[in-house]
């Protein structure tokens, strides 16, 4: 390994180790230079996009996948996690229900699943970014079998 800001002295020997992260200088201090795991970066990134109201998905082919748009964001370049590192990292959230697949209206009024943290679905209807009307989210209640009685259906959605 090439040490560009190393000791010149061929004496000296830095112990390292290599990981799924990376190279780590053993010498380091507990905390040192350490990133932080990646389900933070993962969780960090996706409050990102949502405030932004620019979803993600869990679809390994599309454009919205997760996994590929957070290894190319700031986030994910910073702290050096890989696609496949995403990969894991979403896997376990999903498993550990830290975030959940939930439908909503694209622009063309196609329902579509997109990953979202529990209770974020809530918080969109409240945000005047997303502009959900009252009409939508009684759609996507009753898509989720959560349909509210006093909520009217959309006019005109041709489901």
């Amino acid at each position: 390994m090439k040490g560009n800001y190393a000791d010149v002295r061929s004496d000296v020997e830095i112990p390292l180790r290599w990981t799924d992260d990376g190279v780590l200088d053993l010498n380091a201090p507990e905390g040192a230079d350490r990133r932080p795991p990646a389900t933070e970066v993962f969780l960090h990134c996706l409050d990102e996009r949502v405030r932004q109201g620019r979803f993600v998905s869990d679809k390994t082919r599309g454009s919205t996948y997760a996994p590929k748009v957070f290894s190319g964001m700031p986030a994910g370049l910073t702290c050096g996690y890989s696609k496949a590192q995403f990969e894991a990292a979403m896997q376990g959230l999903f498993h550990s229900n830290e975030i959940e697949l939930v439908p909503v209206y694209g622009v063309n009024r196609h329902v579509t699943e997109v990953i979202l943290r529990p209770g974020q679905c809530m918080e969109l209807r409240k945000s005047p970014s997303r502009r959900m009307s009252d009409a939508d989210a009684a759609d996507i209640d009753a898509l989720n079998g959560d349909w509210n009685e006093d909520a009217t259906p959309h006019e005109g959605g041709g489901r």
